[in-house]
């Protein structure tokens, strides 16, 4: 499917990448990728696309172009007409300032000559808007035509059959709907088809098995709804097949093999790329792909495959890159895998595999990448992962294991997180002297952090969160001069933090919550330092005192979390300049004073909780401002007033607690325009007046509390309207008159009801609401037969204070 403008960009470049990067980290830990992390393995999945080879396909030129052609010493006249004409019917972009009848359409960036003639246009990423015109097959010797990466709508562009010597086609990236034609196969020379992510749906034509010539196919990412043409296995020629991201084939029409690999793949011989994850395929993995022997890249992932990995895998000496992932393979690896002696690339992660890592594992002297993360591996890690010296990713996390660690001088990337690995900090890894990433989080580490950590000189990432590291944090850290993000939260330190942190000028993410065994102690000024850090994580580490007015050099900061501590005194003025901040948490804290006017600046506050402190005075008017805020946590501090008016701002809001204050007057009227919020708790204040009759808008709405308030009048009908409301507590008001009724299609689980002056009976349609387990309507004025459905809930509260009579079904 079309993907946005700005993230299409960024994968086409990454597509033409020969090889992983691994110098960039995502924000979630240690997490290793490229940059655009969520396409970090279309790197390796898609290299040059249709680039075809340069010799077969000049030669090829030669033989096509006319020996007239050949022996000009320029291109003619007419070309270049077509081409301005082209210009012009495309719209006249921007990007062809170039084209123009003063030079020679050779000499534009966007066209290759060979001989003085047109032979191929690359209007890539040219912000092109119209339909293809009729006009660009006038251009009798073009073979190849990229138009990818624009914004070219309509069905598949016929015209293009004019194109009679055309063999490279790219038209992925666009908006193209409606079904691939029929008869594609009279554009019969092509030997690459890119229509990959656009919007084409319907049947994959059989034609295309007719494209004699073709060598490779992209058809990955579109919104086909139909099975894989069995055709395509007669595309003898056929090099590289991709049908990956196709997961909206309707079930009714896909015969007996639906849901598994069909049976055409294993005739294409000369395959050598096969990309068919991401495609609803679900059983075994079969056997046949023994006859794939050419194949170089097999990618299975993200499917519902399962049972064992099958033999095949074992004749498929020329496979440098396979990935498994994100299945539910089970069993064991197995142990033939000697004969991958080209493999780089193998991934086998997030499946259900058990038992000790095979020791082939060890033979694969190729292997750049390994990951086996997301399983149920057991055992000790074998010293004899030494041996793979072109390894530069290891990832084992989330298993079984126990130990020991391997020691790679080449590794970059370590990950062991999540696993079951005892002892001491592991010294060895001092030999892994290239080593960027190292995450050993989540496991059973004891002791003191080495004082001579710094020895790992190239960290970029290091997280040892999660474990029983005890002691000083050494204020070698500080020296490790690379280091990006560091994670320490969650371990048995016992100690201040080190100033020489402050000195790690690089730092982007800083985590060190949960280690309230800390000395207790101030905030070292010298964190003020860092002025790259966008995360600071400090929740439940013993602080105490102000918040330091050093904080206000940390202009890039996105996230600041200083809950759980024992600071105190008022919110620092440092805060009103930090502009992208998203994220502020300063509750339960002892922080006094009134909430500062002065927020104004935080546009971009999505999370704000400055809950279960000492706050007072009115809710400040910075509020207002903040479109972006989802959620706001202001309940339990002192806070008086009113609710202001102006809270119609923010349309964003999904949370909203102000609970256990003092806030008077009526419910304002804003409440009624939060059409995204899911939960509000106003309870706890001494709120009055009559509860709106405008509520009806909040559709999302799961959970209500006015409890203990001075709420009065009638409960008002819309409140069992709302089908997404789950719990409702009223009680502790002065609410008054009958409960209306309810309707079946409500989702109430809970009803507190109590210590009101409602009259009247309870309504037997209450009976109709199939969730509902729990109910409190004591403290009232009720009368009448109490109805038999209540019978069944779970927690039933309604009989105190009130005046029921008894039908024979409760006998």
């Amino acid at each position: 499917m079309r993907l946005e403008k700005e993230t299409r960009q960024h994968q086409t470049t990454k597509m033409q990448m020969p090889s992983i990067s691994y110098l960039k980290m995502t924000k979630t830990l240690c997490q290793f990728v490229d940059e655009g992390d969520q396409y970090n393995h279309l790197i390796l999945r898609f290299p040059h696309k249709c680039e075809m080879s340069p010799l077969p396909f000049l030669i090829l030129l030669l033989i096509f172009l006319p020996f007239q052609v050949i022996s000009q010493n320029h291109p003619t006249a007419d070309e270049q007409i077509i081409l301005l004409k082209l210009k012009q019917q495309l719209g006249n972009p921007p990007s062809l300032q170039s084209w123009n009848s003063t030079s020679s359409p050779c000499d534009w960036p966007e066209i290759f000559c060979t001989r003085n003639s047109v032979t191929e246009i690359l209007l890539r990423n040219k912000t092109i808007t119209q339909k293809i015109p009729a006009t660009i097959c006038d251009l009798k010797n073009l073979v190849k035509l990229d138009l990818g990466d624009n914004f070219i709508p309509g069905e598949f562009p016929r015209q293009l059959y004019n194109c009679t010597k055309v063999q490279v086609l790219d038209l992925s990236l666009n908006y193209f709907v409606g079904p691939i034609p029929d008869d594609i196969d009279r554009i019969s020379g092509l030997k690459c088809l890119d229509l990959s992510s656009n919007n084409f749906s319907g049947d994959i034509p059989p034609a295309i098995g007719r494209l004699s010539e073709l060598q490779k196919l992209y058809l990955y990412d579109n919104e086909f709804n139909s099975t894989l043409p069995v055709e395509i296995g007669d595309l003898s020629n056929l090099q590289v097949l991709s049908l990956t991201d196709n997961d909206k084939f309707v079930p009714a029409k896909i015969p007996v093999e639906f849901g598994k690999i069909p049976s055409w793949v294993f005739t294409l011989k000369n395959l050598k790329t096969l990309y068919l994850n991401n495609n609803t395929l679900s059983g075994e993995i079969p056997d046949s792909f023994n006859n794939l022997s050419s194949l170089q890249m097999l990618d299975l992932s993200r499917n519902h495959l399962e049972g064992k990995i099958p033999s095949w895998v074992f004749t498929l000496k020329n496979l440098t890159t396979l990935y498994l992932n994100n299945n539910t393979l089970s069993g064991e690896i197995p142990d033939s895998f000697n004969n991958l002696s080209s493999l780089e690339m193998l991934d086998l992660s997030r499946n259900h595999l058990e038992g000790k890592i095979p020791s082939w594992v060890f033979t694969l002297k190729n292997l750049a990448a390994l990951f086996l993360n997301n399983n149920t591996l057991s055992g000790e890690i074998p010293d004899s992962f030494n041996n793979l010296s072109s390894l530069k990713i290891l990832d084992l996390s989330r298993n079984h294991l126990e130990a020991t660690i391997c020691d790679l001088k080449n590794l970059v990337k370590l990950d062991l997180g999540y696993n079951f690995i005892p002892g001491e900090f592991p010294r060895q890894l001092y030999n892994c002297t290239k080593l960027q990433v190292l995450d050993l989080s989540s496991n059973y580490f004891v002791g003191p952090i080495p004082d001579d950590i710094d020895r790992i000189s190239g960290l970029k990432c290091l997280d040892l969160s999660s474990n029983n590291f005890s002691g000083d944090i050494p204020p070698a850290i500080g020296r490790l001069s690379e280091l990006q993000k560091l994670y320490l939260y969650d371990n048995e330190f016992n100690s201040t933090l080190p100033v020489e942190i402050g000195d790690l000028s690089n730092l982007q993410v800083l985590s060190l919550t949960d280690n309230d065994k800390l000395v207790p102690a101030k905030i070292p000024v010298e964190f003020g330092k860092l002025k790259k850090l966008t995360s600071l994580w400090f929740a439940n580490a013993n602080l105490i005192g102000e918040i330091p007015d050093s904080f206000n050099n940390l202009s890039s900061l996105e996230m600041l979390d200083l809950s759980r501590n024992h600071l105190e005194g008022k919110i620092p003025s440092w805060v009103f300049t930090l502009k992208n901040l998203t994220t502020l948490y300063l509750n339960n804290n002892t922080l006094s004073g009134e909430i500062p006017d002065s927020f104004n600046n935080l546009s971009s506050l999505e999370m704000l909780d400055l809950s279960r402190n000492h706050l007072e005075g009115k809710i400040p008017s910075w509020v207002f401002t903040l479109k972006n805020l989802t959620t706001l946590y202001l309940n339990n501090n002192t806070l008086s007033g009113e609710i202001p008016d102006s809270f119609n701002n923010l349309s964003s809001l999904e949370m909203l607690d102000l609970s256990r204050n003092h806030l008077e007057g009526k419910i304002p009227s804003w409440v009624f325009t939060l059409k995204n919020l899911t939960a509000l708790y106003l309870n706890n204040n001494t709120l009055s007046g009559e509860i709106p009759d405008s509520f009806n808008n909040l559709s999302s709405l799961k959970m209500l509390d006015l409890s203990r308030n001075h709420l009065e009048g009638k409960i008002p009908s819309w409140v069992f309207t709302l089908k997404n409301l789950t719990k409702l507590y009223l009680n502790g008001n002065r609410l008054s008159g009958e409960i209306p009724e309810f309707v079946e299609t409500l989702n109430l689980v809970a009803i507190e009801l109590s210590m009101n002056n409602l009259t009247g009976q309870i309504p037997s349609s209450i009976g109709l609401i199939p969730n509902l387990r729990d109910i409190w309507m004591f403290d009232n004025k009720l009368s009448g037969v109490l109805p038999p459905e209540l019978g069944l809930l779970s927690k039933l509260q309604v009989i105190e204070g009130n005046k029921f009579s008894f039908s024979q079904a409760w006998a």
